[in-house]
């Protein structure tokens, strides 16, 4: 960690590097929340509608379930044989990609357009996003497994609510992948 005193007028800098492992993106911005003068919870973002009570409980009763089948899964079943798996040598190579940025505006109006929702929009991109990767490295899969974690934390209004931690449960299901986005959505 690296202390830059009067960085600016009457304001100081603290550069720090940390493995991710530590914690998750909200529990990190949470943290730097609080070392802040004031404290404000408006700053952080924010959904237009929170998961339903029902959801997170739900989500919750069955967290046991789905981290034991992921568990099992790693352990056990055959893995996907595709051209995203990694090959599992280790050489340094990183594999990422960076789509277009999306605002919520023409997410919203394809949404309408195609009577669906932001999510479906969303899943139909990813769909075809895949497909069209797998297609340009020879790959004939139609589905992939996904494991899709999903945080149950809630944002503290005070500074003195934060608590850092992990809270997720995941999702797990097979998403179709589709030739073009009509069909996927």
């Amino acid at each position: 960690m690296w202390l830059v005193p009067d960085f600016r007028d009457g304001e100081s800098l603290i550069i720090f590097k940390v493995h991710h492992i530590v914690g998750d993106g909200l529990a990190f911005l949470l943290m730097l929340g609080g070392l802040q003068d004031n404290y404000d919870i408006k700053q952080w973002i924010q959904t237009s509608k929170p998961p339903s009570k029902c959801f997170s409980i739900m989500l919750t009763l069955l967290k046991p379930f789905t981290m034991t089948y992921a568990f099992l899964g790693f352990l056990f079943w055959s893995t996907d044989k595709n051209c995203l798996k990694d090959s599992g040598e280790i050489d340094g190579k990183k594999n990422n990609a960076i789509s277009k940025c999306f605002d919520v505006p023409t997410l919203k109006k394809a949404s309408k357009h195609f009577n669906g929702t932001i999510n479906d929009v969303i899943m139909a991109l990813v769909s075809v996003s895949i497909k069209q990767y797998m297609v340009k490295h020879s790959d004939e899969s139609k589905s992939i497994n996904v494991l899709l974690p999903y945080s149950l934390r809630k944002l503290p209004k005070t500074i003195k609510e934060h608590r850092m931690e992990n809270d997720f449960s995941t999702l797990c299901f097979t998403l179709s992948l589709k030739d073009n986005f009509e069909t996927a959505i």
